[in-house]
């Protein structure tokens, strides 16, 4: 499992070197510089938090930048079955620093979600894609709660019962941060059941 967790994390770090290259091509140090100085670059691999956008609300992710090994647990509620595997978590700024996107790496599984905050409502909205072998995307919004992140989308369903996806980041420290996926029932607000969960270790 360790050499398999180095194996992703020098794989990402790859990837987001070629990721730079790519831009770097694009647009000169300079015209970034000036006009996109919160993207990533060479100096800040994982963006900055644009200054300018001062709600506290708006900094709930700022724990979560960086590069972080994984350990994910996948449960099947029909079976009662569990599959756990490692992955890698990195985390960015983008948009210029207004917003943040992370990338997921699970095996061949390669999904990426999108955040924007939105000052008006006090509110992240969150979008995951997936789009290999099958397409998947969805929408949730929220934000922090006590020390946690807690973000809802409504309209789910498990099995033949309607549930409200939840996401919750919590257990955020400086070093590390847990995660889950849960179903919600939408009259009592009870966790039916808990179908993803995710450790992770800070590495960057």
């Amino acid at each position: 499992m360790v050499k398999l967790q180095k194996a992703l994390f020098t794989q990402m770090k790859s990837i987001m070197a070629l990721a730079l290259c790519a831009w770097g091509a694009f647009v000169t140090g300079a015209t970034a510089e000036n006009q996109w100085p919160y993207d990533p670059s060479l100096s800040h691999p994982f963006g900055m938090a644009n200054p300018a956008q001062t709600d506290n609300e708006a900094r709930v992710f700022d724990r979560l930048i960086g590069a972080h090994e994984c350990v994910s647990q996948r449960h099947n509620y029909q079976t009662g079955e569990s599959i756990e595997a490692t992955a890698m978590w990195t985390w960015y700024y983008n948009m210029n620093g207004y917003g943040v996107r992370d990338v997921f790496r699970l095996g061949e599984s390669a999904p990426a979600s999108q955040r924007v905050y939105n000052p008006g409502t006090k509110e992240w909205h969150v979008w995951y894609m997936l789009g290999q072998k099958f397409f998947f995307a969805g929408e949730w919004t929220g934000g922090g709660k006590g020390g946690d992140i807690v973000l809802d989308s409504p309209g789910a369903k498990l099995d033949d019962k309607d549930v409200i996806s939840r996401l919750e980041f919590y257990d955020i420290k400086k070093s590390s941060f847990k995660w889950r996926s849960g179903n919600v029932d939408p009259t009592t607000g009870e966790n039916l059941f808990y179908s993803w969960e995710i450790a992770c270790d800070r590495r960057n």
